[in-house]
């Protein structure tokens, strides 16, 4: 197994390119946001991006403070699956530990080095499935409708029922799959990766009204986005502006 171990610093927004190998993007410094494939995913430090993906990938610190970045590129590795996926902190201890010893290691001149080598390849190779377990082992179908929410989920008129539907389960019975492979239902999914979003707009911008917000994570009515954003944060989005953006400006 052939992988590749370098770090970068990141100090504006920048692109990289995901061409040559399957790619694992360690955050170690800085906080963040990754745009790949029409997708964004909001990052801190230790978190994990996960990407199969030959595609472009963006950068976007959210601080004036630098993000370093640790690649892990694997070039031998074909993986059966599409699969981008933001790996929590509590999920990449291995692989941080790992990284740290590849990187102290490479280039040695340690007796046996090689094979030493290797075995670390192989550990790394079993960390990233450990810490990617839900995207790697889940129900093709379940990968299916995971792939749909993220492309639709900012359509107010999108319906979850309709993506189920494609898979040829009955809802209730994918309901459980669902479930039983994301610890969530379908619904729960869309509506976390809905207000996903909107904390991540909010955390760009204070220009956008509240209802400016809810429309583009795909709420049609401001009110019960208000109700929703509450339920799942504790405080209602004027709230959450109040006491996490204007503060931290």
């Amino acid at each position: 197994m052939v992988i590749d171990y370098l770090t970068q610093t990141i100090c504006e927004i920048e692109t990289l390119s995901l061409e040559d190998a399957h790619h694992n993007i360690l955050v170690l410094k800085g906080e963040g946001n990754f745009h790949i494939c029409g997708q964004s995913f909001s990052f801190k430090k230790n978190d994990m991006l996960t990407c199969t993906a030959k595609e472009a990938l963006q950068i976007e610190p959210t601080s004036d403070k630098p993000v370093m970045l640790g690649l892990i590129r694997l070039r031998d590795y074909d993986p059966s699956a599409h699969v981008i996926h933001l790996c929590p902190a509590e999920s990449t201890e291995l692989v941080r530990k790992v990284f740290y010893l590849a990187l102290d290691i490479q280039d040695s001149t340690i007796p046996n080095y090689n094979n030493i080598f290797t075995s670390v390849n192989y550990l790394m190779f079993a960390a990233i499935i450990s810490a990617g377990h839900v995207a790697k082992s889940a129900h093709p179908m379940v990968l299916s409708v995971i792939s749909e929410i993220l492309e639709h989920f900012s359509d107010p008129t999108y319906d979850v029922r309709v993506s189920i539907k494609k898979t040829g389960y009955s809802v209730n019975h994918f309901r459980k799959i669902f479930h039983k492979e994301i610890g969530v239902s379908p619904t729960e999914f869309l509506t976390n990766k809905r207000i996903d979003r909107a904390i991540e707009l909010f955390r760009k911008s204070n220009e956008l009204t509240i209802k400016e917000v809810a429309l583009q994570c795909g709420f049609e009515d401001p009110y019960y986005f208000s109700r929703v954003f509450k339920k799942k944060m504790g405080e209602s989005p004027q709230k959450y502006l109040e006491s996490h953006i204007i503060d931290s400006e």
